[in-house]
């Protein structure tokens, strides 16, 4: 996964300082499943490796008032201190704040750089600095102002005195997080004075990622994985320099395949001559046993044969590291590489993938936020190899229940959505959003589904299965039968398959409509108002998206199924006469209001937009609305009911999408911006035929025509251009 680097000023300052005064850019992560599989170094890349202890000390200190030492304004715990009235504290954090200006003003990566005078000013505030932190002689806080001195000796770059100071005094303190920040600063000191192994060491054990990288910068690539193998077969960069080259391998193909990559900031290029003279080199480190972890030799082979596409190959190096010596991470690095090479295989036996699906679970839950190891792995593998495997052997359902099962594990993660509290609106608030409506697994899966393929899916899912693996898989998914029931119904209505729909709707609690992150539009709109009529849209209706405490005395959907197929009976019965006119106009209102123009969208989908473009994959396979209440509306235009007649002329101009108006022929020669074009009637137009019938009409019934008749801008409009043109 992509590192994300908190900058944190007094911490970040022991890498930026201790290397050269190189910083870090801080890059958004791209949408991918494509997770590293290699991960030998411990990932606490969330913060800085001392962040946690200090942020302790700081809350403790202040009693919660302050979470973190506050750098950049230390006003209020100035005011605090005092009020405690501890004077050696406040001493010291004047000391620390000098400090820390002194890194901001002369460190900070800027065009601005000091003169000669100002470097001297500089070194004169910091042994000034230096000095006080020598004459403190308390005890409290004797650590930090040991620290203090390092820092000083750091930021003067006297790299011999820092290590000295480490051997005589700094080494020989209690054990704390500055301690540890000491040994940081000596370890910079030895990796600057060419001490890079031990240095090298102390950065591993800290987790210090960023200075990982930075004294690795210039050993990455197979040049430097032999250059160190060569001083040292167990040195402690080697761990670092294999992962980094086989995470790049993976970059440098997804970069070049157009997959989406994970965008990492110090990606470097891995031509596949050399990824395969790795593989070549990884085989003579394990013939000669000089490595005391060949596990994790093995699981890197493994891993670039994977990603070079040589599955044979991979398959044969991966069941050889599984079976070489290795540390407890190395070795859960390796199981998981076998997982996702052998899910990648038809013939992988879902039995034995069953129990390592259960292990990869119990790592997933035993990991923290820092280090999303294992997490990464299992989404990769399910999402990546395994579902598409199992489509590939022809079990739609299960792919998709694989799918199903990763999908439940990230929406339970989600501290907003608990499914034992679903109810109680009391728990989690007035509006909360229900994330089951708007998950990858729905936006790419479940909303693209035919009506008889979600059914199909439930079905799957609720029924017995006799193997080991379908049933983990069905164990692990949402099976809400509410959810489902209402799915497949709107899915059914969404084909206009109402009398299909009926049976599903009807099994769904009203309690459960409230659970519904449209619940506001179902209760508040009402699908028997002419669209063309009254836009029921209200400017505040964002605000009420999301689960909301609405008590429903019906199911709005099972009620317009039912009315839409008691009208269509009818109209069946009276199609011919006056009576038939007027169903079909109540017909062709309740099917543009379902249609994604209507207020009441609601109806056959969860989520709306006005263009029909967007999310186009998501309607595959439904009735197109429009057209159908078109077709309602121009059956009953023979009607002897000249209110009814009106009404139905000027719906059929407000449906009618394309343009009645065209650009003025010009002289082709003749530039003009496209927003001063003169516009004229397009008689070729459907809308302009539609305007036009409803013009006559309008002409016909002028002194008693309706109000929405007469005030309709568009028709005044196109009146006006009319009569010009005739003129």
């Amino acid at each position: 996964m992509k590192n994300r680097k908190v900058h944190i000023l007094h911490l970040s300052l022991l890498v930026w300082l201790l290397f050269s005064q190189k910083g870090y850019c801080c890059l958004d992560e791209h949408a991918t499943h494509n997770y590293y599989m290699v991960s030998f170094v411990e990932r606490k890349l969330e913060s800085a490796p001392f962040q946690k202890e200090l942020n302790t000390f700081w809350h403790t200190y202040t009693e919660g008032k302050y979470d973190s030492y506050p750098t950049y304004d230390v006003t209020g715990l100035r005011a605090y201190i005092q009020y405690k009235n501890d004077a050696e504290m406040l001493s010291y954090v004047e000391d620390l704040n000098a400090y820390l200006d002194i890194c901001n003003e002369f460190f900070t990566v800027t065009w601005d750089y000091p003169d000669k005078e100002e470097l001297e000013m500089r070194d004169s505030l910091i042994l000034s600095l230096q000095e006080r932190s020598r004459k403190y002689k308390g005890t409290r806080l004797r650590s930090q102002y040991h620290l203090l001195h390092m820092r000083c000796m750091m930021l003067l770059k006297k790299w011999d005195d820092i290590k000295s100071y480490w051997q005589s005094t700094a080494r020989r303190l209690p054990q704390s997080v500055y301690r540890n920040m000491m040994e940081n600063i000596y370890a910079g000191a030895l990796f600057h004075t060419g001490e890079a192994e031990p240095a090298f060491a102390i950065f591993s054990r800290q987790g210090d990622n960023a200075s990982i990288r930075w004294s690795m910068r210039k050993y990455r690539g197979l040049a430097g994985i032999r250059k160190f193998y060569a001083q040292n077969p167990n040195s402690p960069s080697l761990p670092y320099l294999l992962q980094d080259f086989v995470n790049n391998v993976q970059e440098t193909i997804d970069q070049n395949s157009g997959t989406g990559v994970l965008g990492a900031e110090d990606f470097f290029e891995v031509p596949s001559p050399d990824a395969l003279s790795f593989c070549a080199f990884a085989d003579s480190v394990l013939e000669e046993g000089k490595v005391s972890n060949p596990c994790m030799w093995g699981t890197s082979q493994s891993m670039v044969y994977h990603l070079l596409n040589k599955q044979e190959e991979a398959r044969k190096s991966v069941d050889r590291a599984l079976g070489l010596p290795g540390d407890i991470r190395t070795k859960d690095n390796c199981r998981c590489v076998n997982m996702l090479i052998a899910s990648n295989d038809t013939s992988c036996n879902l039995t034995w993938l069953t129990s390592e699906l259960q292990w990869l679970e119990g790592k997933c839950k035993a990991e923290t936020e820092s280090d999303y190891c294992f997490t990464n792995a299992y989404e990769r593998i399910v999402i990546n190899t395994l579902s598409p495997m199992i489509r590939r052997r022809g079990d739609e359902n299960l792919s998709l229940a694989v799918l199903g099962m990763y999908n439940e594990m990230e929406v339970q993660k989600s501290t907003s959505h608990h499914r034992s509290a679903r109810y109680d609106y009391e728990e989690r608030g007035e509006c909360t959003w229900n994330e089951d409506y708007q998950n990858e697994f729905m936006n790419l899966n479940l909303y693209h589904l035919s009506a008889s393929a979600c059914e199909s899916y439930y079905k799957y899912i609720t029924s017995s299965h006799d193997d080991v693996f379908s049933r983990l898989v069905c164990s692990r998914v949402n099976k809400d039968k509410n959810f489902f029931y209402d799915f497949i119904g709107t899915k059914y209505m969404a084909e206009a398959k109402f009398a299909d729909a009926i049976p599903f709707l009807e099994k769904v609690d009203l309690s459960y409509l409230s659970n519904l992150n449209i619940s506001h539009y179902m209760h508040s709109r009402d699908y028997n108002k002419e669209r063309w009529l009254t836009h029921q849209s209200k400017k505040d209706d964002y605000g009420y998206e999301g689960m909301r405490n609405i008590k429903f005395d019906s199911n709005p959907r099972l009620s317009y199924c039912r009315e839409v197929l008691n009208l269509q009976k009818a109209y069946s019965k009276n199609s011919m006469g006056e009576k038939g006119n007027h169903i079909a106009y109540q017909l062709a209102t309740l099917y543009f209001q379902a249609s994604y123009k209507g207020d009441c969208w609601w109806l056959i989908s969860y989520k709306n937009s006005s263009n029909p473009y967007v999310n186009e994959d998501d309607h595959a396979g439904e009735n197109d609305f429009i057209k159908s209440s078109e077709v309602y509306l121009r059956s009953c235009l023979d009607t002897k009911d000249d209110k009814l007649l009106g009404k139905c002329l000027y719906a059929l101009a407000f449906i009618a999408t394309d343009n009645w108006l065209k650009p003025k022929d010009v002289d082709e020669n003749e530039y003009i911006e496209e927003d001063q074009m003169e516009m004229i009637p397009n008689p070729m137009s459907e809308k302009y035929a539609c305007l036009d019938a409803l013009n006559h009409y309008y002409e016909n019934h002028k002194e008693n025509a309706p109000a929405y008749m007469s005030k309709c801008d568009v028709l005044t409009r196109f009146r006006k251009m009319k009569w010009l043109m005739e003129y």
